[in-house]
């Protein structure tokens, strides 16, 4: 698996540009790979400067087969449209997780976990029952019957385009 680093400190505007900078590297740097896909996204979730929104950049990990976790480096309460409320959807939508960064310690440990989830997969296969390929969004809930067991799973996924 290979390592893109995408700047998102600033946008033409001198704004952060989360959303633009994820949503490009998703569809410009993952969708052609093969295999699995993280991003690891290290940031307070805010975005002031970008043209896409919140749930273009997560089409774009979704139709880049992409998981999103988010390392959250801030303690304050969501406000609308950042904070923790926008990296849960955009972790939760693509199967992936928040942590709470607070210190180097804390976050060598984040990546730590991430590394060690990344390593014990389980991969499962749906044949679903509609096969048109029109490119539409699908939802899907995977359910285990263990209560021990810890599911992280996209939300759904985009049906193939002829």
């Amino acid at each position: 698996m290979g390592i893109e680093e995408i700047d998102a400190r600033t946008a033409p505007d001198d704004g952060l540009a989360r959303f633009h900078a994820l949503e490009l590297a998703c569809h410009d740097e993952l969708a052609t790979e093969a295999g699995r896909k993280a991003v690891i996204l290290l940031t307070d979730a805010e975005d002031t400067g970008s043209q896409m929104s919140e749930q273009d950049a997560i089409e774009a990990a979704q139709r880049a087969d992409a998981v999103i976790h988010v390392l959250l480096i801030t303690d304050y309460s969501a406000a609308e449209g950042y904070g923790p409320g926008v990296a849960s959807k955009m972790a939760g939508d693509t199967g992936g997780r928040v942590i709470n960064v607070h210190n180097e310690k804390t976050l060598k440990k984040a990546f730590d976990e991430i590394s060690q989830e990344l390593r014990s997969q389980y991969v499962l296969r749906y044949y679903p029952s509609n096969a048109k390929r029109d490119g539409t969004c699908r939802k899907i809930k995977v359910e285990v019957p263990r209560r021990d067991a810890k599911v992280l799973a996209r939300k759904g996924y985009y049906a193939p385009v002829r």
